[in-house]
């Protein structure tokens, strides 16, 4: 990918979040069951922790250090970081305070990265991730009430109007 002129933001998912088919038919707007791609009014990239990352169960405000990583990694995504259009989805809602807590107990005055918490957002540098929570039902845990949920907060908060 590197035109950056046809994303609007960069979704990072964090483990507890469902899967995103990355199809190319309209096939699965038919079929529910499939949490595609096609679902969103917006253009967008993702990422998801793969393979031995995601296998250990990383602390919150490890994950928040691997999609920094990610960030810094991929040049196509320097354009980007400008507009701030990073974002980690989640359904934890102690996401932010737990990365918080977590990341000053293990931090010391010299510490590098500097991490800024603020209310919706990790911010170091240039690079800032807004961290967004999705509630989901408790009833269906990563079934089809999530896949709505999911897409229509997204929907209206990045969906082009």
């Amino acid at each position: 990918m590197g035109n950056t002129e046809e994303l609007d933001l960069v979704l990072f998912l964090d483990a507890n979040m469902p899967n995103i088919q990355d199809c190319r038919s309209s096939r699965c707007l038919a079929d529910g069951r499939i949490f595609c791609k096609h679902r969103f009014h917006f253009e967008f990239k993702w990422f998801r922790e793969e393979g031995l990352i995601h296998s250990v169960r990383l602390f919150d405000h490890q994950v928040i250090l691997y999609c920094l990583g990610l960030m810094r990694k991929f040049s196509w995504v320097k354009n980007l970081a400008q507009k701030g259009r990073f974002v980690l989805i989640t359904k934890d809602h102690n996401f932010l305070r737990d990365a918080q807590t977590e990341w000053k107990k293990r931090t010391h005055y010299n510490t590098s990265p500097k991490l800024d918490f603020g209310k919706d957002r990790v911010t170091i540098g240039k690079l800032s991730i807004i961290i967004k929570t999705v509630l989901c039902p408790k009833e269906d845990p990563g079934g089809q009430e999530d896949f709505l949920r999911i897409i229509a907060e997204l929907n209206f908060l990045f969906g082009k109007k």
